[in-house]
């Protein structure tokens, strides 16, 4: 055998009568000026080779260590039938890959990720410039989208109850829905210094801000009964806001909450807060607002820390961190850009920016150890930086993709809350996929060899052809050696932790989300238990188009038939104007509770006045609504989300099964996170540790929000997983070393974005907003079962057990594949030229 500077020439030898004429190759895969001696020995399928390859590796410290490699790898011999003279049959053997088509994947490069990476590198300035410039301006206008955010949206819209509402609030509005509510420590109404201090206070109140006052003095004798306790300890006093939409009565309120406490209340011993609609939904975005800062806060010095721990490199982790502050700034910019043309719920800012902040990290991650590994082969920064964008540049392009899909599902449905985090979800999702695959890399050009200065510790260089040898892969060797034992006991892990959800009760939210010590919730309550008649009743009955002459004796005739219900305690009208009226219903049973629902549903059953109509809201309402709009878009988005899911999985990876064993996998992994939901906020049993009021029941809205982005995330790893398996098995043909290498190479990797992911996840954990504390809560759970028992024991044991039937696919399919199959990744050295096809020896 003679080496040829790169090229290794073997002789002509002989296996069993066939003659193996010589062949000229290279080593793919091998740094530059390998020594390699192989040896070739017959086998009973094929010809087994054994190569020892020998190759001096310099690192980034300029230090150089010789490292040998012995694999076994075996190269199957392909009989093909020819014709030779005289119309003879012969038998011809060739060595080639396994199949056609693998070989075809693996001399093909991809020309659209080479061209972007030229493109990048050679506009790297201007991109970190235009980037960085926008980010500063995105962040100083994004700071103030806090006011353009809606806290509506959680009821469907075209709904009886969602109707009633608007009806609702629209009166409410015209004569007052903020409540300041006055409580004494030591005297009540009627004494003097009482009514003295919260006539004070009221008259504070500037005039162009709270434009009418109702007042237990001012107001008719039988409403002012209803603005005093029993025992005269509590007076409520309701507020009609000035402003002509939702900023400008934000800014009444505010107004009237600076003026309301006067000098005079705490010398006469009087407590005063302001509840209702308006002070609620204020008190939420500000929480909201507060959440994100704090989170930040907490999050960006802990993934500092842990970027330093995976890389070695102060460079690198503060490149990362730079990058991930620039999405999230740019993330707040495009929900207030939302927020001028449609309704964009509170949630989004927290959930938005963190998905934001958290797939940047996990892309870049993956980008930049990928573009280390490059320029450890030996590669140049532009060489380094175009594989990276062939390889890892591919996969988060498919990630994207699955994310952003996964986020569009939300807007199937009609609630508008998710509708607008379906659109955020998409926003984040799109600029991570810029932040990772155009400023990173044009970030990367810059800094090029520079990304392991200041290093911290010793960084380990991991030599190419020594993936299959790692604890990673020695894990998962361990775990393909007993396939079915550790399938089944990771899959019973999963169904357990899901049991809880069985057990699941679906209620909608209130005042309760917010924590216990908010004023305006703390104010609420007390209205509830002082003060019931002034508070929203169970349900609103609206009677339009009322006679004009007989509208009286109509309405009393048809609340003498609501009292008539069971489980209806009084049935009272609130308001009469033009042919429409409001109905108060009282319930004997709890809102939202299943005998509250029967009387919904008789109450929608109930005959209205004669050539009346009416409709029914309130709480327990707009929760049989949600719900079946929920069951309604349910079917639709699982359909959507899987359906394309499945077929960028097939696209990508070339497989029948795999796509459907990726989506099997992650309904599991759902299926826990919805216990753990169900058994800690539900059930109670984070209250305690987590320092929240325990719901109850979990919103659906909140469910569908969870399933999505877990979903996500999951599929997210699935990508990146299996683009690694993907490129080994078209190298060797050996699943169960595939699989193993796939693993050594990324499962650190993918725990190390977990953590990260677990980081920025479990700092929206420290929310005081419970909804959004289940929500990451959920997510951190999704995000550590698939991080840990799904991607180490579960995957790998599935894949064993499929064995080769993982990359199976039909003729008719295949052909379809090789059609429509535009992001192939290429060879893992695609500098070195491709082999030749050797002689065809004739036996």
């Amino acid at each position: 055998m003679a080496i040829r500077g790169r090229t290794i020439t073997a002789p002509m030898i002989a296996v069993r009568g066939l003659k193996v004429t010589h062949r000229t190759f290279s080593p793919a895969g091998l740094p530059a000026d390998p020594s390699i001696s192989r040896s070739i020995t017959p086998g009973r399928r094929g010809i087994r080779g054994r190569e020892r390859a020998t190759w001096r590796h310099t690192g980034p410290t300029g230090t150089s260590a010789e490292t040998p490699k012995v694999t076994r790898s075996p190269i199957p011999l392909r009989k093909v039938m020819t014709c030779g003279k005289g119309g003879r049959s012969q038998r011809s053997c060739v060595m080639a890959p396994r199949s056609a088509s693998s070989r075809a994947a693996l001399g093909r490069e991809v020309a659209m990720f080479t061209a972007w990476s030229a493109l990048v590198y050679r506009l790297r300035w201007e991109i970190i410039a235009f980037t960085f410039t926008m980010a500063v301006l995105n962040g100083l206008w994004g700071a103030g989208v806090a006011p353009y955010l809606s806290t509506g949206g959680l009821v469907p819209a075209g709904t009886e109850s969602r109707w009633v509402a608007d009806i609702t609030y629209q009166q409410l509005a015209a004569i007052g829905d903020t409540i300041l509510l006055y409580r004494g420590t030591e005297s009540g109404y009627g004494n003097p210094a009482f009514d003295d201090a919260v006539r004070s206070s009221v008259r504070a109140l500037p005039r162009d801000a709270a434009l009418d006052a109702y007042t237990p003095w001012n107001a008719s004798q039988k409403r002012a009964d209803r603005l005093v306790s029993r025992d005269g300890g509590t007076v409520a006093v309701v507020v009609r806001l000035a402003g002509a939409n939702t900023t400008e009565r934000n800014d009444s309120l505010r107004r009237v909450r600076d003026t309301v406490e006067t000098p005079d209340l705490p010398r006469s011993g009087v407590d005063v807060s302001v509840t209702g609609p308006p002070a609620i939904r204020a008190e939420f975005r500000e929480l909201a607002m507060s959440d994100l800062a704090r989170a930040e806060l907490v999050a960006f010095p802990l993934l500092f820390v842990v970027l330093l721990w995976a890389f070695g490199s102060v460079t690198a982790a503060t490149l990362l961190v730079v990058v991930g502050a620039v999405t999230a700034a740019c993330a707040t910019a495009v929900l207030r850009l939302m927020a001028a043309f449609t309704e964009v719920t509170t949630f989004a800012l927290n959930v938005v920016v963190m998905l934001a902040l958290a797939l940047t990290l996990d892309y870049a991650l993956f980008m930049v150890s990928r573009f280390r590994e490059e320029l450890d082969l030996g590669r140049e920064v532009p060489d380094a930086l175009a594989a990276t964008m062939r390889t890892t540049g591919r996969t988060i392009l498919v990630s994207g993709l699955i994310v952003g899909i996964c986020s569009s599902g939300l807007l199937v449905f009609d609630l508008g809350a998710l509708s607008s985090l379906g659109l955020g979800g998409i926003a984040a999702t799109f600029l991570a996929m810029v932040a990772a695959l155009t400023v990173l890399p044009a970030l990367l050009a810059v800094i090029g060899r520079g990304i392991d200065r200041f290093p911290i510790g010793r960084r380990k260089v991991q030599v190419p052809g020594t993936t299959a040898t790692g604890v990673w892969a020695h894990l998962a060797r361990g775990v393909m050696a007993r396939p079915l034992r550790f399938l089944t006991a990771s899959t019973a892990v999963l169904v357990v932790l899901g049991i809880p959800f069985a057990g699941a009760r679906f209620t909608t939210t209130g005042p309760e989300v917010l924590p216990a010590h908010a004023e305006s919730r703390a104010a609420y309550e007390a209205l509830k238990h002082d003060l019931p008649e002034i508070t929203l009743p169970d349900a609103t009955v609206v009677v339009t188009r009322l006679p004009r002459f007989s509208a009286d004796e109509a309405l009393d005739a048809y609340v003498e038939q609501v009292e008539e219900l069971p489980g209806v305690r009084e049935g009272r009208v609130l308001g009469r104007d033009r042919g429409l009226a409001a109905v108060a219903v009282d319930f004997t049973a709890g809102p939202k509770s299943d005998a509250a629902r029967d009387v919904v549903r008789e109450l929608r059953a109930l005959a209205p006045p004669p050539g009346a109509s009416t409709a029914v809201g309130g709480q327990t309402a707009e929760l049989i609504d949600t719900l079946s709009s929920v069951r309604g878009d349910l079917p639709v988005m699982l359909g959507t989300v899987v359906g394309v899911t499945l077929a960028l999985l097939f696209v990508a990876f070339g497989s029948v099964l795999l796509p459907v064993k990726a989506v099997v996998v992650g309904a599991l992994s759902l299926t826990a996170c919805f216990g753990v939901v169900v058994w800690g906020f539900q059930d109670g049993y984070l209250a305690g540790p987590l320092a929240f009021t325990a719901p109850p029941g979990i919103d659906p809205s909140a469910i569908v929000l969870i399933a999505v982005i877990a979903f996500a995330l999951s599929m997210d790893y699935e990508v990146f997983l299996l683009g690694r398996v993907r490129e080994e098995w078209l190298r060797s043909g050996d699943n169960t070393a595939a699989v193993a290498a796939g693993m050594q190479r990324t499962a650190g990797l993918i725990s190390r974005a977990a953590l990260l992911m677990a980081i920025v996840i479990g700092a929206l954990a420290t929310a005081e907003v419970v909804l959004v504390k289940m929500v990451a809560v959920a997510l951190l759970v999704a995000v550590v079962l698939d991080a840990s028992l799904v991607r180490v024991i579960l995957v790998p044991a599935a894949m064993r057990l499929m064995g080769r039937a993982n990359w199976w696919l039909p003729r008719p399919v295949s052909a379809l594949h090789r059609r429509i199959d535009v992001l192939e990744p290429p060879r893992a050295s695609s500098s070195a030229p491709e082999p030749e096809e050797p002689d065809r020896p004739r036996v």
